[in-house]
């Protein structure tokens, strides 16, 4: 059954004991993300509130579980993306070398028939 009214819908989301799972997926620095996290837990809060019925600790749990998971969220896709990023950075790196090594390589080779020839 779907329920057009927010009311009528908190109130079955709160009798069938499912929550709300608000959660923001930008690409932001952990940081950053504590930062938005700590900006939105007033608001969740009372979304939590109201949800849950009047409940204050369960409002407060999650709205603090919101920053918690957000912020847990951004540190392992930052670390995730780091990792990939020095990976890509390391490949790059041994390939200019090599290519540098060949082209000292060739240097020398020519450098060393052309002083046979002359």
């Amino acid at each position: 059954m779907f329920c057009t009214s927010p009311k009528l819908t908190a109130c079955s989301n709160f009798q069938t004991s499912s929550h709300p799972l608000v959660l923001f997926f930008p690409q932001l620095s952990p940081c950053l993300q504590l930062r938005v996290g700590l900006a939105y837990l007033l608001g969740l809060t009372a979304l939590g509130w109201h949800y849950y019925g009047g409940s204050w600790r369960r409002a407060l749990c999650f709205g603090a579980g919101n920053v918690v998971l957000g912020t847990a969220l951004a540190a392992a896709t930052d670390l995730f993306q780091r990792r990939q990023y020095m990976a890509l950075q390391r490949r790059q790196q041994e390939q200019q070398q090599e290519q540098q090594q060949q082209r000292c390589e060739g240097a020398d080779v020519s450098g060393a028939q052309g002083g046979k020839g002359e």
